[in-house]
């Protein structure tokens, strides 16, 4: 079985010393199409910053295909197909 597409583990994510994401796990597999619906404030925007790597994380936080790319910045994360 191959790995997800696009997946976070434990995923946190933070602005300063404000925390706005604790512990996000998500997995979406090739040709899976998902929607991240919620309140004003509920940490949207800020989990796609996180997955695009405009905001750090984690090295394993966020995997492409089983990599950790959580480290990696933004440019890099654009070259795997990854954009906001």
């Amino acid at each position: 079985m191959s790995p997800p597409l696009l997946e976070t583990r434990g995923l946190t994510a933070a602005y300063g010393q404000v925390r706005a994401l604790f512990g996000i796990d998500l997995a979406v597999d090739a040709g899976e199409c998902v929607a991240v619906i919620g309140a004003n404030g509920a940490g949207k925007t800020t989990l796609m910053r996180a997955i695009a790597g405009v905001l750090p994380s984690a090295p394993a936080s966020v995997l492409w295909r089983g990599e950790p790319i959580g480290h990696l910045p933004a440019e890099r994360v654009l070259r795997r197909g990854i954009a906001m």
